[in-house]
């Protein structure tokens, strides 16, 4: 079954996009980042898992630019085992959202 995994608006402080349960896997087929703002923003994606904090080390995408009102995606399949989660943030408060959908097994 596709699955949508969404946030609101990203803030400048990393945040959960989701997180896989116990005995989850998530496979994500796509990611879509939009920047709804009128000026340029960058933004981060961390593929995270239990027991780390995001960093660059984990990042899926650091510091990218995305240009005013345009979208960009990611195609997948990016694997997301049990206690991992996708984590994100921007440069800009209420600019950027991120969607993800992919399945759970």
């Amino acid at each position: 079954m596709k699955t949508k995994f969404a946030t609101g608006h990203l803030g400048i402080t990393t945040q959960v996009v989701f997180s896989c349960f116990q005995n989850q896997q998530i496979r994500v087929d796509k990611i879509w980042v939009n920047n709804s703002s009128g000026s340029n923003r960058t933004f981060n994606l961390h593929h995270v898992s239990k027991g780390e904090t995001a960093e660059a080390s984990n990042s899926m995408i650091y510091e990218a630019i995305i240009r005013s009102n345009t979208s960009a995606y990611f195609d997948g399949p990016f694997y997301f085992e049990p206690g991992d989660s996708l984590q994100a943030n921007c440069s800009a408060a209420s600019a950027v959202n991120v969607f993800v959908y992919g399945d759970i097994a």
